[in-house]
């Protein structure tokens, strides 16, 4: 009889040992996986919006070269130039002396740097700017028919004047007045200005 009751309460023991071994188990799992779901949480925080200036979306026209057999007059935005890329807007004007003179410069620069897109846009409002310019045959250039509204809610009074937008569009840099843009301090003081941004 004592036998009996002996292997009756060790086969209870057994069986609880079994279910507490099985909770156990349980428990650890819902730990690891509390765990992973918060690492995957931290690892795939959403970047934060960063929206456009208005002036990255707004249009201009291109300036035909004398030579082209057509005029191309679709109209163009600094979005659809930049094709990922920081732009630099350069500002002028066929009247303003310091503008053509600094416009090698900017060719220069174009040509130099594929990773910068250096956009030129004329405020003139006439697609005759390209008269002014000797030696400028391998960059772009442009002109706004509108400079008021082109340029609305930027207080640019005077040319030539730059804009620096990082690749998502926004402003990170104004500065106005002659400036040779080729040099490796002008070049550094570009990147200098994104890499703030960033930071």
């Amino acid at each position: 009889m004592k036998m009996f009751f002996l292997k009756k309460i060790l086969f209870l023991l057994s069986v609880i040992n079994l279910i507490s071994e099985d909770i156990f188990a349980k428990n650890a799992r819902k730990k690891t996986l509390g765990k992973k779901s918060k690492k995957k949480s931290i690892l795939k925080k959403p970047e934060p919006v960063r929206k456009a200036d208005p002036l990255f979306h707004r249009t201009f026209l291109p300036i035909p070269k004398e030579d082209s057999e057509k005029f191309e007059t679709t109209p163009v935005s600094l979005a659809q130039l930049a094709k990922g890329r920081p732009v630099l807007l350069i500002l002028w004007a066929p009247w303003c002396g310091p503008c053509i003179g600094e416009m090698p410069s900017v060719q220069k620069l174009y040509q130099n740097r594929p990773d910068l897109a250096v956009v030129p846009v004329s405020i003139d409002g006439t697609a005759e700017s390209e008269l002014s310019l000797q030696n400028i045959n391998n960059l772009p250039l442009y002109y706004t028919q509108n400079a008021e509204e082109f340029l609305q809610g930027k207080n640019i009074t005077a040319v030539p004047a730059a804009l620096l937008f990082d690749q998502y569009g926004q402003i990170v840099w104004m500065v106005t007045g002659k400036k040779d843009w080729s040099s490796d301090e002008s070049v550094k003081e570009i990147f200098s200005k994104l890499r703030d941004k960033k930071n």
